[in-house]
């Protein structure tokens, strides 16, 4: 099994590392990179989360993270980690997995929408907005205690985009669907899907601050000023000794994000490591920019492209105030005598 494993992952990076600057380009002007998303699915990638007897591969979870890592390290403008998150849901609720680009939906506190049990099928009415690639892909809408697969073009699209230009678009509905397309899932609520998607997100940070990390370092050692590299200023070793440090923190959030997925999607964990994973984004890519100066800013160079990825990664599925307050409302409830506890029992799933 490791044997296999590295080799998914060892192929994985070869299709990651392949898409360039002008890809990168070619996908913020709107096009989709058919091509690598169909060697990605060649191998199972969207799979990666499911075990053999769901259509999977049973990789341990660390492996399946570890190949959203690799997609954040190059910042790979395709829905990867929705369609993994997506047939993990279906997975989960026994219906028909995604076999082309899938992504997933959970209503924010503003949409409104609803399923209903009709004649022969469902009915479907409302809107749900910021869908991850959803003018690209087949959706699975997770809300009111049921989950829903809804095939690409029964809904009206209004393109949006995040901060990297990546779809997060609102889609509004009023359609029927068949039996075969929905199921209710009391388990898999909405709270549940946002912390899995959580989870994702923390490794494809921990991916792009790692890149950002070997940019900098390679940039500082590489550029001079006053007849010597910068990486010989004081100052500038500094920012780069905390840059890696923010980037080790990310990838610690990562691991325990993993590990609090595999343990039942364990909510308090990844609410420590998404919101740890997202303000390392944040300060990381700050230290980045002051380490690049002027240069880093420009729309042509990596370095602009990974840290929008970065900001915009840490604002999805919850960023860290949001995640800090419902630790903080844990920490609360816990008590004087839980509160430590609560503590140790996340430091031994990062273990």
């Amino acid at each position: 099994m490791r044997d296999e494993t590295n080799l998914i992952l060892d192929s994985a990076q070869r299709v990651f590392a392949s898409v360039d600057d002008e890809a990168i380009r070619r996908a913020e002007r709107g096009e989709w990179l058919g091509e690598t998303w169909d060697a990605l699915a060649e191998f199972g990638a969207p799979l990666m989360l499911l075990g053999e007897e769901q259509g999977g591969f049973g990789l341990p979870v660390q492996d399946a993270f570890a190949l959203v890592h690799f997609a954040g390290q190059f910042c790979v403008p395709l829905p990867l980690a929705e369609a993994m998150l997506g047939n993990w849901a279906l997975a989960q609720a026994g219906l028909p997995l995604g076999e082309g680009p899938l992504t997933v939906a959970v209503p924010q506190p503003d949409d409104d929408v609803h399923l209903e049990r009709r004649v022969g099928g469902w009915h479907i009415a409302g809107t749900v907005s910021g869908v991850p690639w959803g003018r690209f892909a087949d959706m699975v809408l997770i809300a009111d205690g049921h989950v829903a697969r809804i095939d690409r073009g029964l809904g009206q699209i209004h393109h949006g985009a995040n901060l990297a230009d990546q779809p997060r678009d609102t889609l509004t509905f009023d359609t029927q669907l068949s039996n075969g397309m929905v199921a209710e899932s009391a388990e898999l609520t909405p709270a549940i899907v946002e912390a899995a998607g959580a989870a994702l997100r923390t490794a494809a940070i921990a991916g792009a601050l790692e890149r950002v990390l070997d940019m900098a370092v390679t940039y500082a050692g590489e550029r001079e000023q006053f007849g010597r590299p910068i990486a010989k200023f004081q100052a500038v070793q500094q920012n780069l000794a905390r840059l890696a440090g923010e980037s080790a923190a990310a990838n610690g959030a990562a691991g325990l994000a993993a590990s609090s997925f595999a343990n039942n999607v364990a909510r308090a964990g990844i609410a420590a490591a998404k919101s740890r994973a997202s303000e390392a984004g944040g300060d990381g890519a700050a230290i980045a920019h002051q380490i690049f100066a002027a240069i880093g800013f420009t729309r042509e160079h990596r370095l602009n492209h990974s840290t929008r990825c970065l900001w915009s990664w840490r604002e999805e599925f919850g960023n860290e105030a949001y995640w800090n307050r419902e630790l903080g409302e844990a920490a609360v409830a816990a008590g004087p005598t839980g509160l430590w506890p609560m503590i140790t029992q996340l430091g031994g799933a990062a273990a």
